[in-house]
């Protein structure tokens, strides 16, 4: 049986969501993965999992040049606010004959539809291995993180494709476009992708009608990799081989979860523990303190990490908070902006009351001396 494991969404990416992040370590390379993704907002690019012998490989596509970069898998500093993963699927492939599918002027995503009508499976997704030839091709990176900066500035209006908001580059005979960056042949490519039945799910795919094949790949000589742009006008497929389908039986959703607990006043100190309950790591979590419902007097703080499991525990001085004589309500917000597109909200506060009497010894500001 094969499994599939998406960490974070395609939609939550596209959202802004690039503060969770899963680690390069965590991914099981052994045999045969099929796999892509996105790297983080300090080192962007696009991911392609590629088999080398009893293992898989995943390499970057630099979105200044284009050039594929090996990805170390022992490393600690690599890590992903978007990837999916197969199990390993070896000896779970299909094989599909090339010469049964349509024209290669129908597209590659119409060649993968009738080759996944051909075996007839219920699947819902479909890990995707194949060698394309090419006359020519048009290769997106995600640089800077535009998609998703561009999808946020448009809010709710509609693109017919996001990925027009990212770099391009053209790889042929001869120069095409002007807007893209020429980089001379590169005829062959090595691709690994999934097809999804309902890309509105938006785990493997843009959530967008018929755009249900997501593929990345590397130039067969290792010298460029990105997003392959399929449905580009500007892309002419000539040539499949080696087309192998995997139907992928389950599906796991990693997401982070964000919880506020054991929130408690100790003496002159406000106590609580910020624990990250979910299954990726988080980044830059903000975290609020709010007294008597009046935001504009809040304290803010800032974990700048919590890894999946870890907790962080916090003690913030009574005296810094804006307390009122009398009963005061403090409220513990974490994730108050929703950065971080968690589906849990509900353990993201806790709140406490307490009673504030001020001390007859407490400072006098300068104003009330000038009284």
């Amino acid at each position: 049986m094969l499994k599939l494991t998406v960490a974070n969404t395609v939609t939550a990416l596209i959202q802004g969501d690039i503060s969770e992040h899963y680690s390069i370590r965590q991914i099981p390379l052994q045999g045969e993965v099929i796999g892509l993704g996105t790297t983080t907002e300090i080192d962007n690019g696009e991911l392609c999992f590629l088999p080398e012998g009893d293992a898989t490989t995943i390499y970057k596509g630099e979105p200044q040049t284009g050039a594929a970069i090996f990805q170390d898998p022992s490393s600690e500093l690599i890590h992903f606010p978007y990837v999916c993963f197969t199990s390993n699927g070896a000896g779970l492939g299909i094989s599909v004959d090339a010469a049964s599918l349509p024209p290669v002027e129908a597209g590659l995503q119409a060649m993968v539809a009738a080759a996944i009508a051909q075996i007839d499976s219920p699947a819902d997704y479909f890990g995707i291995r194949l060698q394309a030839h090419w006359q020519a091709l048009v290769v997106t990176v995600a640089a800077k993180l535009c998609l998703w900066q561009r999808r946020r500035l448009l809010r709710d209006r509609q693109e017919d494709n996001v990925y027009e908001s990212l770099k391009h580059f053209y790889f042929a005979e001869q120069s095409g476009d002007p807007l893209h960056h020429f980089l001379g042949p590169a005829p062959v490519w090595n691709l690994s992708g999934f097809y999804a039945r309902h890309p509105e799910t938006g785990l493997v795919t843009v959530p967008q009608a018929n755009a249900h094949l997501h593929i990345h790949g590397c130039s067969s000589d290792l010298r460029f990799a990105g997003h392959i742009h399929h449905e580009h006008p500007n892309t002419r497929l000539r040539l499949i081989q080696g087309l192998i389908l995997y139907p992928i039986a389950a599906v796991e959703v990693l997401k982070a979860d964000l919880a506020v607990i054991d929130l408690r006043i100790e003496e002159d100190l406000l106590r609580f523990t910020i624990a990250n309950q979910g299954r990726m790591d988080v980044s830059d979590a903000d975290v609020v303190i709010v007294v008597n419902n009046s935001y504009r007097g809040h304290r803010a703080l800032r974990l700048p990490w919590l890894a999946q499991g870890d907790r962080e525990d916090v003690a913030y001085p009574i005296a810094g908070l804006p307390l009122q004589a009398g009963t005061n309500l403090i409220e513990v917000i974490a994730n108050p902006d929703q950065t971080i597109l968690e589906e849990n909200l509900s353990d993201n506060r806790a709140s406490i009351t307490t009673v504030f009497t001020p001390s007859l010894m407490q400072p006098c500001s300068e104003d009330s001396l000038s009284a």
